[in-house]
Order: structure tokens, then sequence, then C-alpha cells
């Protein structure tokens, strides 16, 4: 509903100027939200903004309620993938791009408020599901004009080699895995004998972060775009920065400029030609 976006209260006596005055107002309302969760949705452990930050059973009700997940599926395997997830993971398709939102792998200290664990409640199923899923289409996926593009929160299990799910990704397909969790962008190609992927952390978003480390130097957005068997995608820088790559500050905005490019050629299946840069 675009009327959601519209100003409040709140909004105008936030601290944040960027949230006073939001560059994208009146854009987001109305548009398609397909979302992921991450550690500070489920992590159950104190922290500086909230003594109880991560209260998992208010936040599947919050999920449930806040977005309409795809619970069915356009054949067979898609439906046994998105049958009985609770939303902690599901496929959908936007003509031959199939997506997957996939839930939060392990992350280090982070325990359910629950006392369950990531693997009980979802990470089990998740994974014998893709396996499933992706084994299923395996046929169709190899054709060079259709993409699987996942996406989840820990940027680790999206560009670490030796972790679990690059492995399950490389073996199985995908084109594309986007991710989150550290602020800052990072893209690059990973291989293993005949098949590859592209991994991007689009960590964009945080600064002014107070935390050490975490601060955002360059805040922006990925804009991706497939044309057959070529996807392309865009990273945009939002703010002026000064030569340390750090905005003057959260008003420091700018027509937003193209800081990296990449294309990317499919070929086959998990097979790419790839035009860009690595880091």
């Amino acid at each position: 509903d675009p009327r959601k976006t519209a100003y409040t209260k709140t909004a105008k006596s936030t601290a944040v100027k960027a949230f006073r005055n939001p560059p994208y107002y009146g854009l987001l309302g109305g548009l398609p939200v397909f979302p992921t969760f991450g550690n500070h949705d489920i992590c159950s452990r104190p922290t500086k903004v909230s003594k109880a930050d991560g209260d998992f059973g208010y936040w599947k009700m919050a999920y449930r309620q806040g977005f309409r997940l795809p619970s069915a599926g356009w054949d067979d395997a898609s439906t046994r993938f998105n049958a009985g997830n609770g939303g902690f993971f599901y496929t959908f398709r936007y003509g031959n791009v199939i997506f997957l939102s996939l839930g939060v792998p392990r992350l280090e200290g982070c325990k359910l408020s629950n006392g369950k664990s990531w693997a009980s409640e979802w990470g089990n199923a998740q994974e014998e599901r893709l396996q499933d899923f992706l084994g299923a289409i395996r046929q169709e996926i190899a054709k060079p004009d259709v993409w699987v593009v996942a996406y989840l929160h820990d940027h680790h299990a999206a560009i670490d080699f030796e972790k679990a799910y690059p492995q399950m990704f490389l073996h199985n397909g995908v084109d594309l895995v986007l991710a989150g969790h550290q602020h800052f962008f990072q893209h690059r190609t990973l291989t293993d004998g005949n098949t590859d992927y592209r991994a991007v952390v689009v960590g964009t978003g945080g600064f002014g972060d107070t935390d050490p480390g975490d601060d955002c130097h360059r805040p922006g957005f990925i804009l991706a775009e497939v044309r057959g068997s070529v996807l392309q995608y865009w990273k945009y820088d939002t703010h002026r920065c000064s030569a340390e790559a750090r905005p003057d500050g959260r008003d420091a905005f700018a027509p937003a400029a193209v800081r990296e490019y990449c294309r990317l050629t499919k070929t086959g299946f998990g097979r790419h030609d790839v035009e860009g840069t690595e880091g």
C-alpha cells in the first residue's frame, strides 16, 4: 500500500535525517517485497538498542503477518520446496528467473529465544529440500536463459568457498548469490572444476553505525537486470565520498553514481563468462 510510506510524526521527529526526509519517499510503497531474515531478527541476545533483541516467537508472528510469503509453487518441485516451511525459506519465479529466499545458516553465538536450534527449526529441512528442488530442475536450469538467484543474510554462506552452502550452490547450478550481514560491498566468482557462480555481498547500509568496524563506508544499492542469457548488475553509490571512501555525513547525498559493474553470460549448467572486477 503506497500510503504506508507517507510521513508520520515519528518519522518527522527522528534524529536520523535520512528518515526525516527520505530520498526514496513515495517510491517504495506498493513494490513487491520478498524478504529474508538475519541475526538481529532471530538471535536472542541483549544489545544497546533492546534488551529483548530477537524474540523468536514475536519475530515469526510479525514476519508471517507482515509479508505475503509464497506457500505454493508453479510445479511439483517448487510446491514441495515451499510446503510447510513457515516462511523460513521459499522459492518464486519471475519469467525465466528462479529466486530462492533462504533462512540464515548458522551464525556463531546466535541462540534462539525458544531454546531450540536453527537446524531443528529450519536448517535441516532447508538443506534437504534445497537439494531436492535443485536436483528436480537440473535439466531446465542448464538452459542458458534460465537463471537461479539465491539470497540469504549471512555473507559467509555466499562468498566463503570452504563453507557448506557455497559448495551446495556450486554443485547444483546456482548462478548468482546475494547476501548482506557485513556492511560493505564485495563481489567475487567462486569456481570448482567446471562450475561457478557469482557471489555479491550487498552490505551497503549501516552508515553511521557506532560499533567498531560496522560503519558502512560507501552507502548505496544494487540494480540488476536479466535479458536472455545475460545478467548484469550495477553497484550505485548514493553519497558523496571523501578520499577515504567515507561520506562526510548522513546528508551528503549525491546523484547515484555507478561504482562497480558486472556482466554474466550464462553458457550452461553452472557455467558463466564473467566481465567485471573482483574484490
